[in-house]
């Protein structure tokens, strides 16, 4: 009765999810759509892991315990939502500004080099959507990679308050749409590959609960700004692409 109790939160949050971001997401392109459903299905197995873990705290070491110096940890966390991007154009003038998909899958390894602090390194997949033009955008994907610093707060055995910041770099690519002059002088448009990457800043106001003897449910406020650049080989340019986002993260981390 409890497991179905649980699974049924699962299933209730997994449809507001999606529902919300369906709304959120009209107009958009099929990508942004199949990315969606695909974070939400993220978040859901994410939550079934958490409320199928074992809820046995009498075996649990605690959180004091678990953060104190010398502990290991492995973890995951998503971050998905809607973000404000500025990206300069060809043309020139005003950058394109919009709020867009963003989506951050990440792997996380952590160590106590001290009772409570935490460094952490990690290496994930981001995706977003980059305005071009008023009507139009592309999707850039890039390999991130970080180190991070973390101090968790026991407030209760089973409930730690994380404040972190972190830094780190990204590389990948994109599209964006050129103007072609052909020899007999017809001016056509085409997508040309471009190279994306930047800088990381970024930080977190999260909560951990111990959902198992040594497994954390982690939740709160994630922030990122990026500031990098995109290469267009074609035309010898680079044009400056910043993001600042605030997202909902959601995350699961194993104590060794």
């Amino acid at each position: 009765a409890c497991h179905a109790s649980k699974l049924g939160i699962v299933i209730a949050l997994t449809d507001a999810a999606h529902k919300g971001y369906a709304r959120a997401l009209k107009g958009e392109d099929p990508m942004s759509r199949t990315l969606t459903r695909c974070a939400v299905a993220l978040s859901a197995a994410l939550l079934l892991v958490a409320a199928s873990a074992s809820t046995s705290f009498a075996k649990s070491p605690g959180m004091n315990k678990l953060t104190e110096a010398g502990q290991l940890g492995l973890g995951f966390n998503g971050a998905f939502n809607f973000t404000w991007v500025s990206n300069d154009t060809l043309e020139g003038g005003d950058p394109a500004n919009n709020s867009t998909l963003f989506l951050l899958l990440s792997p996380e390894l952590g160590y106590f080099f001290s009772d409570r602090a935490q460094i952490t390194f990690n290496a994930g997949g981001l995706v977003r959507r980059l305005a071009r033009t008023a009507e139009s955008s592309n999707t850039s994907t890039d390999l991130l990679l970080g180190v991070g610093a973390k101090y968790h707060v026991p407030l209760t055995e089973v409930f730690t308050f994380i404040p972190g910041v972190g830094v780190g770099g990204y590389f990948g690519g994109a599209s964006r749409p050129i103007q072609v002059t052909a020899e007999d002088g017809t001016i056509t448009t085409a997508d040309e590959s471009t190279s994306t990457y930047g800088l990381d800043l970024n930080g977190q106001l999260a909560f951990g609960y111990l959902v198992g003897e040594r497994t954390s449910l982690i939740t709160g406020l994630q922030l990122h700004y990026l500031l990098g650049n995109e290469n267009i080989s074609s035309l010898d340019r680079s044009l400056t692409i910043q993001t600042f986002n605030t997202s909902l993260n959601i995350g699961i981390f194993y104590f060794f």
